[in-house]
């Protein structure tokens, strides 16, 4: 079963970590990595990767922590791993669309829409059938995904231009 654990969502910082049980990943590194570390209890061994979405700071700003205090390898796009200057040696350039093995999980980037380089969402899944989504900071996912079993969506919205969108 998968467990997910929020560090921080919003505008001053984005860290989750997903666990099956066997592996785990981080997604985002906008929040202060100390404080991920001692949430942890400092044991990051299970940790099989890092997924960013994209540069902008609250998903990102950490990022030269998690390089100089760990061991933890970076995925990301090109556009995105780039404009953060990750070192070739420490980062896992992913293109649209292509299922990556890391740990224990499939994970598969999609682009999205946003003001940046080359943004993605993941689809995530694991060995047991779970599969995950996770959407962040675009209008809206061009894709239909099925057999969904946990969704994570960070965004900020107006309730105004939801109803709307709904009565349309």
């Amino acid at each position: 079963m998968i467990k997910i654990t929020s560090f921080g969502s919003g505008s001053s910082g984005n860290c989750y970590l997903i666990d099956d049980g066997s592996s785990q990943l981080l997604i985002e590194c906008g929040v202060r990595f100390e404080l991920v570390k001692q949430k942890m209890r400092f044991n990051l061994s299970k940790v099989a990767g890092m997924l960013i979405t994209h540069e902008h700071g609250d998903h990102s700003k950490e990022i030269n922590k998690v390089l100089k205090t760990s061991a933890i390898e970076i995925y990301a796009s090109k556009g995105t791993i780039d404009a953060l200057k990750v070192p070739s040696f420490r980062s896992n350039t992913m293109k649209n669309k292509v299922p990556y093995k890391i740990g224990t999980w499939t994970v598969t980037p999609f682009d999205i829409k946003h003001d940046v380089t080359e943004p993605f969402g993941f689809l995530i899944d694991n060995q047991v059938g779970e599969r995950l989504l996770f959407l962040t900071d675009t209008k809206y996912s061009e894709y239909y995904f099925e057999g969904i079993t946990h969704m994570m969506v960070e965004a900020n919205y107006s309730i105004e231009s939801l109803v709307q969108r709904m009565q349309s």
